[in-house]
């Protein structure tokens, strides 16, 4: 991969045209209601860049198995751990064939995609976005459903066209929501280029300003077209993908919150409290004795119904004996001292 100054990766006009043509396609063919593609890891133009400078594995790795997935039509996705020799067999086949630009297949034999250069791993990627176009079942269906679905005199969505055109017939490139801005240049000695002419808002905004007073009718309308439909559609968009990302935040902390245990004092439990009664409380004392006194004042305060249905028992023996000391048994009718009773009585 060409160095710049610095000594870091640099990429070529190109590269940037192989990021613009495999970006344009993850736009382009996200039709699930359609028919589904393998899901690829969120990209935009400046991820897609940072990770072929940078070799990002975590970016390249998926957005190839999930291409190469489609392209073969399988009906599982091929993980980055066994894709070194489906991705072999598929390019020798492509070179047989005569469908690769590069004529040999460049894979390394034991390493695969991961032993590659960056810009190699972007060549690979821009190649199975052709092949996925010739190949994929998938991609075919969302083909032929678009093109049936479009009416005549309407615009294919499909069908990229030029966002628009300067004053030299250089034609300007705008995919998405991302505010990317290429410009396409053909020259005689190196073919068809493009170059990157904004990254963000603010770019987009100056290079407007920089078209507004031209004298081309075709950059007063790139201008226009720019300043009223393309910086306020990428702000509402923007501005909903905020909304979007507060959301999941909240979400997110709602559901850590609910996985912290939450820590509690721990309950103690309490003795249950035990009573104890002296049934024999009530001492033979004098009544002015102080013992006495102080006894009767520690008395407990609740009462017992098992005490009190004791000194019920002998309060009713001690009057029974009373009574019979008191009252002679009445004898029998048959007893023989009957009148004895009866003069007793008399006497009495």
């Amino acid at each position: 991969m060409p160095m710049n100054s610095e000594g870091t990766n640099a990429l070529t006009p190109y590269s940037y045209w192989e990021i613009a043509f495999i970006y344009a396609f993850t736009i382009l063919f996200d039709c699930s209601d359609i028919a589904p593609l393998y899901p690829i890891p969120f990209i935009t133009p400046k991820i897609l860049e940072d990770a072929i400078l940078h070799d990002s594995q975590d970016i390249l790795d998926p957005l190839m198995c999930a291409f190469l997935s489609n392209a073969l039509n399988r009906k599982k996705l091929i993980e980055s751990s066994s894709s070194t020799r489906p991705l072999n067999d598929y390019i020798n086949a492509k070179v047989r064939s005569q469908d690769f630009d590069l004529g040999y297949n460049p894979l390394p034999s034991q390493q695969g995609f991961n032993g590659l250069e960056p810009d190699m791993k972007l060549k690979i990627l821009h190649a199975l976005v052709e092949w996925q176009l010739q190949d994929s079942a998938s991609v075919r269906a969302i083909i032929d459903g678009t093109f049936g679905a479009t009416k005549k005199g309407q615009i294919n969505p499909l069908v990229p066209i030029p966002f628009g055109y300067d004053s030299y017939k250089r034609a300007y490139w705008q995919f998405g929501d991302s505010p990317y801005l290429w410009r396409e240049r053909t020259t005689l000695k190196t073919g068809c280029e493009w170059e990157i002419v904004c990254r963000d808002l603010s770019e987009l905004d100056t290079f407007a300003d920089s078209l507004s007073n031209s004298k081309s009718h075709k950059e007063k309308n790139l201008a226009q077209k720019i300043k009223q439909t393309l910086i306020p559609q990428l702000e509402e968009k923007q501005r909903i993908q905020e909304l979007r990302d507060r959301a999941a935040a909240r979400r997110m902390a709602a559901q850590l919150a609910l996985e912290v245990p939450r820590s509690l004092p721990r309950r103690e439990r309490r003795k249950p409290t035990r009573y104890n009664y002296n049934e024999n409380y009530d001492f033979d004392f004098d009544d002015d004795s102080e013992y006495s006194t102080k006894t009767e004042s520690r008395r407990p305060t609740r009462s017992s119904g098992r005490l009190h249905g004791n000194n019920a028992i002998n309060d009713y023996m001690e009057i029974s004996e009373i009574d019979n000391t008191t009252w002679p048994t009445p004898p029998k009718d048959n007893d023989q001292d009957l009148h004895y009773y009866h003069d007793e009585i008399d006497i009495v």
